[in-house]
């Protein structure tokens, strides 16, 4: 579900912001 969610933020938004927030939280989790 996470994947899906990154994906969808990735080509909606398409900001490399988006995705730096994304992958710290998976990191800390």
């Amino acid at each position: 579900r996470l994947y899906r969610d990154v994906r969808l933020l990735a080509i909606g938004g398409g900001t490399t912001e988006i995705m730096k927030e994304v992958i710290w939280k998976l990191l800390e989790m």
